[in-house]
């Protein structure tokens, strides 16, 4: 892992023109943000699934990078590496390995398949700070930083008490309140997110934001709040359909902007006993956040994705996927039929 770690570094140190693809959420997000403070370059915030695919490459003709930088993306296709000849490649990821050619590649899996320490923890290491962006994205995905107690005395107030979990992190603490933010700021059309991103970019401290302190934070501040009230409305409308089964379904087709990825941790915050599916419906398609207490979601969703059409995957607590309309009720049943033989899941993985 140093040798991949040094290789990537000493590409990030000598490169001029760096072009960055990353995913559209606060992870992929704060591993650009170092990594952009550092060297430099032009960001792609890809915002159509977990695929990067040969459809992005006109960004790499228009930019002619010196380097090409894949950040949080859980598949890239390998037609789209070998299409890429006028400069090295590194992808950054942590979710399910993947075998690639024509790419440097930097996955914790690789050498120990429990590892999954996010892109924002890579990032960090290869560049240093700021601090603050490493903390929101690392807290992001679930995780206590390593550095939290020198963030709370570098940014006294934003984490007040110890942490019993990493949603305590995100959902009470003025940390999760960044974070929300920062999921906000990917929300809206691509002008909008450009925009937001921009000032991002140019934030020192987060109390510029926070406490609105100056033009960019007060922007990225009043456009989340907008932002919050849709967040909220659809938090409140899933949360009436809790019942008492094991599930809390919640599938919602209106509004422009997805939220299913931090509204089902902030579910799951809430009914901690549940096994959370969010879904937004478009297109004939649903697209799901799915998480639950104990580390069995990325087995379910393999199994229920079985003569579906659609997919899905991720980590052991937390998955994502898209399946078709006309297949949805199959994938739920399947579902429910493997919570009936959850301690047997769980047995297993022991």
């Amino acid at each position: 892992m140093e040798k991949i770690l040094k290789k990537i570094k000493d590409h990030l140190q000598s490169c001029s023109n760096p072009l960055y693809f990353y995913d559209d959420d606060p992870d992929g997000l704060s591993a650009f943000l170092l990594l952009k403070k550092f060297c430099g370059g032009k960001g792609i915030v890809t915002k159509a699934g977990p695929i990067l695919d040969e459809s992005y490459l006109h960004y790499i003709e228009e930019n002619k990078p010196d380097l090409v930088v894949i950040l949080d993306k859980a598949l890239v296709t390998q037609e789209f590496l070998d299409q890429i000849k006028s400069c090295p490649v590194i992808w950054i990821d942590h979710h399910g390995f993947e075998k690639r050619k024509n790419v440097i590649y930097l996955n914790p899996k690789i050498w120990n398949k429990d590892d999954n320490r996010c892109t924002t923890y890579w990032a960090y290491r290869l560049v240093g700070g700021p601090l603050w962006i490493a903390c929101v994205g690392i807290t992001s995905d679930w995780f206590i930083p390593e550095q939290l107690n020198e963030f709370r005395k570098e940014y006294p107030g934003y984490v007040t008490k110890k942490p019993k979990s990493p949603t305590d992190l995100l959902f009470n603490s003025k940390l999760g309140d960044l974070i929300k933010i920062f999921v906000f700021s990917l929300k809206g059309n691509s002008e909008e997110v450009k925009k937001s991103i921009n000032c991002l970019i140019k934030i020192e401290h987060p109390d510029e934001i926070i406490k609105q302190t100056s033009p960019q934070g007060t922007f990225i501040y009043k456009r989340a709040m907008n932002l919050k009230r849709e967040y909220d409305d659809l938090l409140n409308r899933a949360i009436e359909c809790k019942t008492k089964e094991k599930i809390l379904l919640f599938i919602y087709r209106e509004g422009k902007n997805s939220y299913t990825s931090f509204l089902s941790n902030e579910l799951l915050y809430n009914f901690n006993n549940k096994f959370i599916i969010l879904g937004r419906e478009s297109n004939g398609e649903v697209k799901i956040s799915m998480r639950y207490k104990e580390p069995i979601v990325e087995i379910i969703i393999k199994k229920a994705l079985e003569g579906v059409e659609g997919y899905g995957g991720g980590h052991p607590n937390a998955c994502g996927g898209k399946i078709k309309k006309h297949d949805f009720n199959k994938f739920i049943d399947s579902i429910k039929e493997q919570l009936k033989n959850e301690r047997e899941i769980i047995k297993g993985l022991k």
